[in-house]
């Protein structure tokens, strides 16, 4: 233990302090303008400060129907769709432990809230596979129940 009379050696003294090896160096003036120079080509700095607002407001139905977003906004609704269909196959009690449903190339994932509830809708596969193919086209051929709780 160190008293009040104990004093640091020389050694320690030029020591800097130690930052956990997560700071930046410190950029030289080439750095410095190099980064500068690139971040005034950026994209976002040629549209301006205010570059969110300019132009006139799009509706969100605009946005929705551009081709990456047009696709996921599919991909959601045939799922949800999907989900409601596999509620409305299996019985109430088992129905309301489903906590989604998805069609994964030729498997429909059930997703269950617990692994109890998971076996007794496992039952229920061959029946879910056979009714389910039509609507498909035969493209479901087996069901695969997995456990995820509600949220």
């Amino acid at each position: 233990m160190l008293g009040s009379s104990a004093v640091a050696s020389p050694a320690h003294q030029d020591r800097k302090p130690q930052t956990g090896g997560f700071a930046p160096a410190p950029l030289d003036a080439v750095a410095f303008y190099k980064l500068r120079h690139y971040a005034a080509k950026s994209p976002l700095a040629q549209l301006g400060e205010n570059h969110i607002t300019r132009g006139e407001p799009k509706q969100l139905k605009d946005l929705l129907a551009g081709n990456d977003l047009s696709q996921l906004v599919l991909r959601a609704r045939e799922a949800g769709e999907l989900d409601a269909r596999v509620r409305t196959l299996l019985p109430e009690e088992l129905a309301a432990h489903v906590t989604g449903a998805v069609l994964h190339e030729h498997t429909v994932v059930i997703l269950a809230d617990s692994a109890a509830w998971a076996t007794r809708i496992r039952f229920h596969a061959p029946e879910l596979v056979a009714r389910l193919a039509p609507r498909y086209d035969g493209v479901v051929t087996r069901v695969h129940v997995k456990v995820r709780p509600a949220r």
